[in-house]
């Protein structure tokens, strides 16, 4: 074979070789960086599961708004109640120890949740007079919770003055939520309380 037509294989060879090896190459930077972007994908969604995760203590009973397109899971000791406008109310033995009420959001949550953030920790609005404000989640959602007394003007009834408790609220599907809970010296109330926020879902 010529020397020159021994050179032009030669080349040939080694360009084929180089090629070779950057399909290869690229090929294995693929099959690795699929295997990661998907494992991390699996953990991501492996803690949004955990974060939306309902737990429902032993025993309790279950309850599914058809108005508001919610449910949530509630002590045995209580009984609920269902307004026909869609409020809600637990009792124990009679007396009231959660209300839940909800407002329109009209595509402004954001001014819905400042507003009741507003009402409720000025003293003056007669709804609470407020001991501390604490930010938290409900159903996947931001909620404000402002603990202290009630006044003349909270809840459903508006029969609850000077009651110690807690104002949750939350906006979801261009609704505001308004849990009150009314602590009445029972001990369990507060546990009971977050307790059935966390089980809330939609």
């Amino acid at each position: 074979m010529p020397e020159e037509e021994k050179k032009k294989s030669s080349v040939w060879t080694w360009a084929a070789v180089v090629a070779v090896i950057v399909v290869l190459a690229t090929v294995s930077i693929w099959y690795f960086t699929k295997d990661t972007e998907e494992e991390s994908t699996d953990i991501a969604t492996e803690q949004q599961e955990d974060e939306s995760a309902v737990i429902i203590p032993d025993g309790w009973l279950g309850f599914t708004s058809t108005k508001y397109g919610f449910s949530l899971s509630y002590p045995a000791e209580y009984t609920i109640a269902e307004s026909a406008v869609g409020t809600l109310k637990f009792t124990q033995n009679g007396t009231e120890m959660i209300d839940m009420y909800v407002f329109a959001a009209n595509g402004d949550e954001e001014g819905m949740m400042t507003s009741q953030e507003n009402l409720h920790t000025d003293d003056t609005k007669g709804y609470m007079i407020m001991d501390s404000v604490v930010q938290s989640k409900v159903a996947g959602v931001t909620a404000k919770s402002i603990y202290g007394s009630f006044g003349k003007n909270a809840g459903v009834s508006q029969t609850h003055e000077g009651a110690r408790g807690i104002a949750t609220f939350f906006a979801k599907n261009d609704k505001l939520f308004i849990f009150d809970s009314y602590d009445n010296g029972d001990e369990t109330a507060v546990k009971n309380f977050t307790d059935l926020l966390g089980t809330i879902s939609f």
